[in-house]
């Protein structure tokens, strides 16, 4: 096992198995916890990655996605598009704590990628740069689905104070 593996997948594990936990289906979270690690692993045995954390997450982002255009795509649908549809999951552990549920039902009517963004950011602690390089979204577009989000728990909690995140720039 390369050292760098071994680092990454010790100190990442627990955050990627919530953020994956929030993602997709309890049943699937594993196998999708497999196939990021190998992934990760196949790459980091050929090159160093300069990145380990924002890589990480890059590939579960894109495993999500592919998730979702195969899930889209059994149920019939022409086409997902993560920055437009988003997903509902019921029955989550969080659906016992009623903020937690609320908060959820707000991220869950966003599109998948506006979710994506928010969770790395705020959750997994990435920085705005880390979230670009990991999605392939531009740093503008990561600013505005960042914003967007931050709007939209602001309207559906008035009382919510949330502080503000230096890292979004105001002005694209």
């Amino acid at each position: 096992m390369s050292n760098q593996f071994e680092k990454i997948y010790y100190q990442e594990r627990d955050g990627l198995r919530a953020f994956l936990s929030r993602k997709v289906p309890f049943a699937e979270v594993d196998d999708l916890m497999a196939d990021v690690f190998i992934a990760f692993h196949e790459r980091s045995s050929k090159m160093p990655i300069e990145n380990p954390k924002a890589y990480l997450y890059g590939i579960a982002h894109r495993l999500v996605l592919k998730y979702y255009e195969r899930k889209a795509k059994e149920e019939g649908m022409a086409q997902f598009d993560s920055a437009v549809h988003g997903v509902n999951h019921l029955g989550r552990l969080s659906s016992q704590i009623d903020y937690k549920d609320r908060i959820n039902k707000v991220l869950w009517g966003l599109p998948i990628d506006y979710q994506n963004v928010f969770e790395m950011r705020y959750i997994s602690k990435l920085k705005i740069e880390d979230i670009v390089e990991a999605t392939g979204i531009s740093r503008a577009t990561v600013n505005r689905y960042l914003k967007e989000v931050r709007k939209k728990l602001e309207e559906a909690f008035p009382d919510l104070e949330l502080p503000p995140d230096k890292q979004i720039e105001d002005n694209e």
